[in-house]
């Protein structure tokens, strides 16, 4: 489940800027692309998609991937490749962290005493 995430993680970001896209628009299309990827990738196995699960920061990894992978393009003028790997690299720890210590998002319902 890893792999879908973390080899897709400099796609996004250089298509968008080779497109002249704003920064945050290269960002977010490869944040899209990442997390479309995995959940066609959930679906076409018959798992229930990663993306739906509650609590999980699947979209959170691929962000921190994206945006490492645009601030060592632009702003440290570092090669797209050494880049890709970087990024790959810590969007991969950062998942496996959060699988590891089971770090989760809280839920923003109501508390059921307050139904009524």
């Amino acid at each position: 489940m890893l792999s879908a995430l973390v080899a897709t993680r400099s796609l996004g970001v250089e298509h968008g800027l080779n497109a002249q896209l704003p920064v945050l628009a290269a960002i977010m299309t490869d944040v899209v692309t990442a997390c479309g990827g995995g959940l066609l990738r959930d679906v076409l196995v018959r798992g229930e998609p990663l993306l739906f699960k509650p609590g999980q920061l699947y979209v959170l990894a691929a962000l921190i991937g994206a945006s490492l992978f645009t601030l060592l393009i632009l702003f440290f003028k570092t090669s797209a490749v050494l880049a890709a790997l970087i990024a790959i690299g810590c969007c991969f720890v950062f998942r496996i962290l959060t699988i590891a210590f089971n770090w989760k998002t809280v839920s923003v319902s109501p508390a059921s005493s307050a139904q009524a």
